[in-house]
């Protein structure tokens, strides 16, 4: 397939009713053609060269992305094609796809940490897309702890990021409770994180009522805390 007949498919494919649905739900700087996500994937499998893929729409840097994704490489080359594309994305919506598509990384899960612990510090986008990296291959015993750590120490307050980091520490909730609790009582994450992961896990079907209580009840003790926290160090910041 051609670019030119990528476009053709793409065009063909386009619906208004969901380009407008999308529109309202991602938030990005690329135009929104319309086309669902499983037709993308099909387009992905026989679509040009990565490279050769204009990201001029939403529709083809998902494609690109996908495209990526399917490229059968050497471990570590195939982590600089993966790397190569995180500068065109701006949206949750490319990043989570992208991240949940490499799957050479459920075989060498420690990789990711490996190659992308960095992003900890990084932009918005390369933090939400190593969160969801960590929650998508790395959440399972021996990395739990790692995983836990990185999402301590990633920085947080950009809504995107926040999240994501929420999103991962309420699936850690389900398989390794006691251990992601602890830490959400020791107040190691943001308010912002913090409540957003009660609310996910209290939203979750694979968490018990009985923790989903436990977890408002300690959402509602860490409040007055880290609310406390945060005021002492903006103050902090406006005395330097």
């Amino acid at each position: 397939m051609t670019e030119r007949e990528l476009d053709a498919a793409l065009a063909a494919a386009a619906q208004a009713e969901y380009r407008e649905f999308s529109r309202r739900l991602t938030p990005t700087a690329y135009p929104i053609l319309g086309v669902r996500i499983p037709v993308l994937r099909r387009l992905a499998a026989s679509a040009p060269e990565p490279w050769l893929i204009t990201p001029d729409s939403f529709e083809k840097v998902m494609v690109r992305g996908f495209a990526v994704a399917r490229r059968k490489l050497p471990l570590n080359e195939y982590e600089d094609s993966a790397e190569s594309f995180l500068p065109l994305i701006d949206n949750w919506a490319v990043c989570d796809s992208f991240a949940a598509s490499l799957k050479p990384f459920s075989k060498a899960p420690e990789r990711v940490f490996d190659r992308f612990v960095r992003l900890k510090d990084g932009g918005e986008w390369e933090r939400r897309f190593l969160a969801v990296m960590i929650m998508d291959y790395c959440l399972e015993e021996p990395l739990t702890d790692r995983a836990l750590d990185v999402y301590r120490d990633m920085k947080q307050g950009e809504y995107y990021v926040d999240m994501a980091v929420a999103w991962g520490l309420a699936t850690a909730l389900v398989d390794h409770y006691d251990k992601t609790c602890a830490r959400l009582s020791d107040g190691e994450y943001s308010a912002s994180v913090t409540a957003k992961t009660v609310s996910k896990a209290r939203d979750s079907l694979r968490i018990s009522d009985e923790r989903k209580a436990m977890l408002a009840e300690l959402r509602e003790r860490l409040q007055p805390r880290q609310l406390k926290a945060r005021n002492l160090r903006r103050l902090n910041e406006n005395t330097r």
